[in-house]
């Protein structure tokens, strides 16, 4: 069986970063992509244990959770005929599970070209409830967000909520007299 693979690296002293490989998966393929993960702790290999799990997330937005193998320090998926269904960007995520413990190992974005079929346009059910949400979600923001267009009174915990939204930690310490450090972390 002829089956693509991409095989990525993962060193868990490291930060994880999105990988972007160069090439294309295709609509209408069946388990023929497999995407791995090699795990390894300063360089050195690590013995995975736990259950793996892929998410394969669609341009359209759905998430495919599919059933991963892992195999001394590898851990990977092969990607179902679902997964091939929306062309456009998608996103496959490697986890691995163990105690309770999620852990993601890999992170990836490829694109899916389309091939048959267009799929139909969004039925206008479906565009009145995405507008429903995106008008929710502005109201929320209206009507819970720190303005920095008009007064407020606000709690020192919205204070301090705003602060940290903003990355504006910084505090003051008394060394001696009238004589102060700011501290910014």
């Amino acid at each position: 069986m002829a089956r693509f693979e991409t095989w990525l690296d993962c060193d868990l002293k490291k930060p994880l970063m999105m990988n972007y490989p160069k090439g294309l998966m295709f609509s209408e393929d069946n388990l023929g992509n497999l995407v791995g993960v090699n795990v390894y702790s300063d360089g050195a290999p690590v013995a995975l244990s736990g259950s793996v799990t892929g998410y394969c997330i669609l341009a359209n937005g759905a998430s495919i959770p599919v059933a991963g193998t892992r195999t001394a320090n590898r851990a990977y998926i092969i990607m179902p005929e679902t997964a091939y269904k929306v062309p456009g960007l998608i996103v496959v995520v490697i986890k691995l599970s163990e105690n309770g413990v999620v852990t993601t190992l890999a992170a990836m974005t490829a694109t899916v070209a389309g091939i048959g079929d267009v799929p139909a346009d969004p039925s206008a059910a479906t565009i009145a409830q995405w507008t429903a949400q995106i008008n929710a979600t502005i109201s929320t923001l209206q009507n819970t967000a720190v303005r920095f267009d008009e007064t407020q009174t606000l709690t020192a915990a919205q204070k301090q909520t705003a602060r940290n939204n903003i990355g504006a930690n910084a505090s003051s310490v008394l060394l001696n007299g009238e004589d102060y450090k700011i501290v910014v972390p």
